[in-house]
């Protein structure tokens, strides 16, 4: 649903007002529900360090050396190999919506000028994020060969929960000045302060704690300038293949 309100004041309709509010609904990524089936026992992936290669005495060849070897994959006999990954899914998963609404002030000014305040914001609920339930603790001794002694459950792996714990909000305030095409020249400006929170920028791997990772956007900018015109070349009346252009 969306509504919207337009009023001119002063009464000499130079100056208007602007409103509109709406909610609106997201799809979920269809990635989300398939990656139950890139986990075991429905596929297998193996993953060796360079270290653990050569701590096996692996080659290029043989590169799991001493470490036991998942291929090829006995169909009958679906064991769990080396540290499972598990891909949970939050029963209480729901669709993200976020409601949008803006205030906009307009107001002529002479010399085909336009001058417009608005305030723009939105606040997204539900959004769908993948949250880390066995990240590596860090330590003193923490190194990259060590990852999964350092877990939460040493004995599995990556643990990403796909929940809809993801929460967003974006506030601006926006000042635009516009010059109507006027002699040929039409010129716009305009500049955003802007402030954009969430509990995570992206879908995939977020290894903050749910809701406590409030904070600003990945894509935060404070300001945002931006000005362009526009300049129609004169019309000179010639013959030919020069007229033409």
């Amino acid at each position: 649903p969306v509504s919207g309100w337009l009023r001119s004041i002063f009464g000499n309709q130079k100056t208007a007002i602007r409103a509109a509010w709406g909610v609106f609904f997201d799809s979920t990524l269809g990635q989300t529900f398939l990656q139950q089936g890139t986990i075991q026992p429905f596929s297998v992936t193996q993953v060796l360090s360079a270290n653990q290669i050569a701590a096996a005495g692996g080659t290029f060849a043989n590169p799991f050396g001493s470490l036991p070897n998942p291929f090829p994959i006995d169909l009958s006999n679906r064991a769990f190999t080396g540290f499972p990954q598990l891909q949970p899914f939050d029963p209480s998963f729901r669709t993200a919506y976020t409601y949008q609404y803006n205030f906009t002030v307009q107001r002529e000014l002479p010399g085909a000028l336009l001058l417009e305040l608005a305030y723009v914001g939105s606040n997204s609920f539900k959004q769908s994020s993948e949250r880390q339930l066995n990240p590596a603790l860090l330590t003193d001794t923490a190194t990259a060969d060590n990852v999964q002694d350092r877990r939460i459950f040493p004995l599995l792996g990556s643990i990403p929960s796909q929940e809809s714990s993801g929460r967003a909000r974006y506030d601006a305030a926006q000042f635009t000045i516009t010059r109507r095409l006027r002699n040929g020249l039409s010129i716009r400006a305009s500049y955003v302060f802007q402030k954009a929170l969430d509990t995570v920028s992206s879908t995939f791997f977020d290894l903050t704690p749910g809701p406590t990772g409030w904070a600003r956007s990945d894509f935060d900018r404070t300001h945002n300038f931006v000005t362009y015109f526009t300049y129609e070349l004169p019309n000179t009346k010639r013959n030919g293949i020069a007229g033409r252009l």
